[in-house]
């Protein structure tokens, strides 16, 4: 449905705060104190809690080879909802996250120079439902149409406000 734009826009997150980390924490004091990474905790397969209440998924694992694997750095993962996930790193309570790079998250964060995990998301529509066609017929010229319906996206997703806000549709 938005493969080009929403694709690009995606491919483009980032773990926040890694180049900050990486300049930031002297050899002894990393080696001594764990970064700390926040997930969203009800994302799954991306990221979530398992049975055992510790965060699991794919941007974990990611995270954990990057960290533990390839720096030999200690790391802890933390998971909350998304909104406090972007909070706690913003005032400091945590050293970052994987997200999408906007503006509002460039004010108190560094963005890493590759991304992370490019996510492609599709949209689906019942087969009997009765605005299948216009679902269906949707391209990111003619997204404009969802006007006329409610938008659902995540909580705390900038990347949905500036999308469709700047089409002016409700989100």
């Amino acid at each position: 449905m938005f493969d080009g734009t929403f694709r690009r826009f995606i491919a483009q997150s980032l773990l926040i705060a890694t180049t900050f980390l990486v300049t930031t924490f002297s050899v002894s004091e990393a080696a001594e104190k764990p970064i700390t990474i926040a997930f969203n905790e009800n994302w799954p397969p991306f990221s979530y809690r398992d049975e055992h209440n510790e965060m699991k998924g794919i941007l974990v694992d990611i995270v954990k080879e990057v960290f533990q694997t390839k720096l030999n750095q200690p790391i802890e993962f933390f998971g909350y909802p998304w909104k406090r996930v972007q909070r706690n790193v913003e005032v400091g309570v945590h050293d970052g996250f994987v997200t999408t790079a906007t503006p509002g998250r460039l004010t108190y964060s560094e963005r890493s120079s590759e991304a992370v995990y490019t996510l492609e998301e599709k949209a689906f529509i019942n087969k009997n439902s009765k605005h299948r066609d216009v679902f269906s017929a949707l391209t990111p010229e003619t997204v404009i149409l969802l006007q006329n319906y409610a938008v659902c996206d995540m909580i705390g997703n900038g990347w949905a406000i500036n999308f469709y806000g700047s089409r002016n549709i409700k989100v």
